[in-house]
């Protein structure tokens, strides 16, 4: 089976994505390079922006089964957070100040907040859909997820030419 026919294998590359651009963002904050850390910060945030989008608006209203999934409340409680906590490092970006701290936090969150979804609420999804309705939900995701279509990723990978 491949990512395309699993959502949670699916998922998990996804993430990964997401922790490669913040990443990315911290080790940029840590050589002092400005630029590139606004330029991997602004991916970093469009990427987690339109995971959630498509989470929100495809995964979680995918089908009636999926929007019973107590653990659901939870997850969207941590999505709010998330953004909460993405606003406060781009607040500190906007005023010169450093943004480890806050950014260290989120990456710590994230890494609970994603271990929930890989763990406890994608493993429910790879057992209740049929592998048709995996590739229908996987082919939405990835139209509203994948960055690579816009032009700040362009932007961005020309900050190492």
């Amino acid at each position: 089976m491949d990512e395309k026919e699993s959502i949670l294998k699916f998922m998990v590359i996804d993430h990964g994505k997401m922790y490669e651009f913040l990443s990315d963002f911290r080790f940029r904050l840590g050589q002092e390079d400005k630029e590139g850390a606004v330029g991997a910060f602004n991916l970093f945030k469009q990427k987690e922006s339109r995971h959630i989008d498509a989470e929100e608006n495809v995964v979680f209203k995918f089908n009636k089964k999926i929007e019973k999934i107590k653990i659901l409340e939870v997850i969207k409680k941590q999505h709010i957070e998330a953004g909460k906590m993405i606003k406060k490092i781009e607040e500190k970006l906007n005023s010169q100040e450093d943004p480890t701290e806050e950014t260290e936090k989120l990456q710590e969150f994230l890494r609970k907040h994603t271990n929930l979804e890989e763990k406890s609420f994608y493993p429910i999804l790879e057992k209740e859909l049929t592998k048709e309705q995996k590739i229908e939900m996987i082919n939405k995701i990835d139209e509203i997820s994948n960055v690579k279509k816009t032009g700040v990723f362009k932007k961005f990978l020309n900050l190492f030419k």
